[in-house]
Formats: structure tokens, sequence, C-alpha cells
């Protein structure tokens, strides 16, 4: 990942979730071909994605865990 004074570039074999100002987030993923083996690191981070974004109370667990957390 590189930054510019015009912003964030994610290199082609990098990953993100961006977070925007209205509170919308998307998952970026790298172009994979169909023979290369996906890693379970970004496995994971989509999977938490997906239950993010489809799971209430998923969503909700995470917040209280942050909470509970807090330094």
């Amino acid at each position: 990942m590189s930054h510019s004074d015009t912003g964030t570039v994610l290199h082609a074999d990098e990953a993100a979730v961006v977070l925007d100002r209205a509170g919308h987030y998307q998952l970026y993923i790298p172009d994979q071909p169909d023979s290369r083996e996906v890693s379970d690191r970004l496995l994971a981070l989509t999977a938490v994605f997906i239950r993010l974004d489809q799971d209430p109370e998923f969503f909700q667990e995470q917040i209280e865990w942050m909470e509970s957390h807090k330094g």
C-alpha cells in the first residue's frame, strides 16, 4: 500500500476494507487466477466482512467485544 496527497493505492496483491464517511464499507480483494490458492487470511477477512454485513447479531457481538476491550 502506498499513500499520496490524492489518496491510498492498494498494490495488486493487497486486500482492504474501506469505510466511507457515510458509514458504507466495501471489501477490495486482489484478482487471482482460478489456479491460485486463496490464503486463509483472505478467506477469514472475507468471512468476517460478509457476516458483519448479513448477521446483525454477529455485528452487535463485535461491537460489544470492542467496547469491553477499550483501553
